[in-house]
């Protein structure tokens, strides 16, 4: 599906219309790319969360072992 952007004005002269002009433009390609960019940032959150977890994980198993070592 195709994405339109469109910018429209009115032509004056003499502080009288006398016309209007309208650009159309295709941003198709940008608004796929915006979402890639997206869908990329929430895999990156995602992963970045999951990565924060396993090094607490980590941190604390490091901790139980160190305390364990000191009590033998």
């Amino acid at each position: 599906m195709a994405v339109f952007e469109i910018n429209a004005t009115a032509l004056q002269k003499d502080g009288k219309i006398v016309g209007d002009m309208a650009v159309l433009r295709d941003v198709t390609a940008r608004k796929r790319a915006e979402e890639k960019i997206q869908n990329l940032y929430e895999q990156e959150k995602k992963e970045r969360l999951e990565l924060e977890e396993e090094a607490k994980a980590r941190a604390q198993f490091i901790n139980v072992l160190a305390h364990e070592l000191r009590t033998l």
